[in-house]
């Protein structure tokens, strides 16, 4: 298969990824002042069953009815027919991503990149209410950063469509690890 082909193929990839990936930063939006109005009116140990509860339910029924996958339905149709149906599915198989060193240097930045986004943002609302505002104020503050996420996100799968997929990602986490050094 040629690259021009391939281009031609992931050129709506990048914006369509980029708006189901909104979804994380419209929780990030949400749980700050969910969690701190939890916090405030039954303790922070309900505040965790509500958390829970809240967002972890009905992602698990979601991912229950809905998610599925080429194998899945191949499975269920070679079940309700007595002939085998083959089907062709492109990509790696999971020995070939293995060992793939491009797919480990991607899983690598990707990870320490999570736990770099992720301890700050858990810690957000205290460093706010050791500088002196209330926690209500610091939970609204911190949801703000959830407006940005939705922005770059947006703007970044848009950009990945029609320029370099390479350098947006390489530029996009180069950007992103600036703001940890500040």
């Amino acid at each position: 298969m040629d690259c021009s082909r391939i281009r031609g193929i992931y050129n709506v990839w990048g914006l369509a990824l980029a708006i189901v990936m909104t979804g994380a930063a419209f929780a990030q939006i949400i749980v700050p002042p969910y969690a701190q109005w939890l916090i405030a009116e039954f303790g922070w140990r309900l505040a965790w069953i509500g958390l829970a509860l809240g967002w972890g339910a009905p992602s698990l029924l979601l991912s229950y009815f809905f998610l599925f996958d080429a194998h899945d339905r191949k499975q269920a149709i070679s079940q309700d027919t007595t002939k085998e149906i083959t089907q062709d599915l492109e990509g790696l198989t999971v020995k070939q991503a293995l060992r793939d060193g491009n797919l480990w240097l991607i899983a690598g930045s990707t990870i320490i990149m999570m736990m770099l986004t992720v301890g700050v943002l858990v810690h957000q609302v205290p460093l706010l209410t050791d500088v002196g505002l209330s926690r209500k104020d610091a939970a609204w503050l911190a949801s703000i950063s959830g407006i940005g996420g939705i922005a770059g996100k947006l703007i970044t799968g848009y950009l990945m469509d029609r320029s370099n997929p390479n350098f947006v990602g390489g530029a996009t986490m180069a950007v992103a690890s600036l703001g940890f050094f500040s």
